[in-house]
């Protein structure tokens, strides 16, 4: 039921928002503003509306939803020791062990 009533909410929110976008093309410059304004509003509420039903402004506004959860360690387990660091090796002929060729020679 809050499904479909959230279909309603959204299909509304885009009716209203064209009808608006209609009254505001054939209404004179004064007036256009008043229309254009209004039915960017329609469409906002009504889409809020809908969305919420669905829950799915927490998905979209909350930006920790989406986040992949970290597995806990159990608390009793050991902690491993943190291994050696780890020592860089370079190719013979690379250019962190090439010698080191005078100008004067």
């Amino acid at each position: 039921m809050r499904r479909r009533r959230g279909y309603y909410y959204i299909a509304t929110a885009i009716g209203l928002f064209v009808l608006f976008l209609m009254l505001a093309a054939i209404s004179p410059p004064d007036g256009m503003r008043v229309f254009a304004v209004l039915g960017f509003a329609s469409l906002i509420l009504g889409m809020r509306k809908g969305l919420k039903l669905w829950n799915l402004d927490e998905l979209v506004f909350d930006p920790t939803a989406l986040r992949p959860v970290a597995p806990q360690a159990p608390a009793d387990t050991p902690r491993r020791e943190p291994r050696e660091p780890v020592r860089r090796r370079f190719m013979a002929g690379s250019r962190h062990v090439r010698p080191r060729v005078d100008a004067t020679s």
